[in-house]
């Protein structure tokens, strides 16, 4: 098994530490491994490619503001979207 389906200008709302976020850009969904057979459970892994970023914002009062991403953002973002699977 080998699959991948990718995401164009996705908007995705996640949260680090009680802070809210907005994302948008594309990622890639890559599943691969094992089928199951008759003698053994097959075994597969899912891992998120991020392609593209085009803005990330800090949720501030009532607006949104842009900041820079870091690799705390980027890791929380996966994190959502694994667990949005």
């Amino acid at each position: 098994m080998d699959e991948s389906e990718v995401f164009i200008n996705e908007e995705v709302e996640f949260s680090i530490d009680d802070k809210d976020y907005l994302w948008v850009g594309s990622y890639e969904v890559h599943q691969f491994g094992e089928p199951s057979t008759w003698d053994c459970m097959g075994m597969s892994e899912t891992e998120i490619n991020i392609l593209s970023t085009l803005r990330l914002c800090e949720h501030d009062g009532d607006d949104w503001i842009n900041i820079t991403p870091t690799s705390d953002h980027m890791y929380g973002l996966i994190e959502h979207i694994m667990k949005s699977l």
